[in-house]
């Protein structure tokens, strides 16, 4: 989030004609730099019975994630206000894959995995259907795409054509973005190779998977 500092007008014009923009201040290079820890793509949800969309609901946890970037504890944040469901996201999270969190010290040129934690959130609508890759927590921005300001509307269609042919895509994009493209569709294939989202997935007609790629 971000923080607007409020000056009075008067006081604002004078700052602004007597002294130079403010830089950030360098990092010193003995400060190790964090980059923490993310979610990797296909993270299932709980079953859709469990979730249930009657009404609208979300949920937050906290995951410890080692340095081998397995899930070691996830805790609720933000309740769906049913302690059954809750397990079942904390069940679902330490399911996942995560890249570990890492540690880069410029001076000396060190890197390394680290301990780190996750904020997962997830938020449903009422009556949402949970079908294909919205059986699947949403993706991490990609870091690649979010250090270029790369931007898009993405959509990946796939379908079976048979029960026991393998998946075939198509993917759209509002505006040429080839790292969130490949994004968009390394999304989709890793939720569709679960066992349980190929069985709510009907052989023959076309689906949709839209992403939004929007930086705040």
């Amino acid at each position: 989030m971000f923080r607007f500092l409020v000056l009075p007008l008067a006081g604002l014009v004078v700052a602004g004609c007597a002294q130079p923009p403010m830089r950030a201040p360098a990092v010193p290079p003995s400060v190790p730099v964090i980059r923490e820890a993310s979610l990797q793509p296909g993270c299932l949800l709980p079953s859709p019975e469990v979730i249930d969309a009657a009404a609208a609901g979300s949920v937050e946890l906290l995951v410890e994630v080692s340095p081998t970037g397995a899930p070691v504890k996830a805790t609720v944040v933000r309740s769906t206000g049913q302690a059954e469901r809750d397990r079942a996201f904390q069940q679902a999270a330490t399911a996942c894959n995560f890249n570990p969190a890492s540690s880069y010290t410029p001076a000396t040129g060190e890197r390394k995995t680290i301990d780190g934690k996750y904020t997962l959130a997830f938020a449903w609508t009422a009556r949402q259907q949970f079908i294909g890759t919205s059986r699947c927590f949403p993706p991490d921005y990609p870091e690649a795409a979010r250090r270029v300001e790369e931007e898009a509307e993405v959509q990946v269609y796939f379908r079976r054509p048979t029960p026991e042919a393998p998946f075939e895509f198509r993917v759209t994009s509002s505006r040429p973005a080839r790292l969130l493209t490949q994004a968009s569709l390394a999304a989709t294939e890793r939720c569709l190779a679960h066992p349980e989202v190929q069985a709510g997935v009907l052989a023959g007609p076309w689906y949709l998977a839209p992403f939004s790629w929007r930086l705040e």
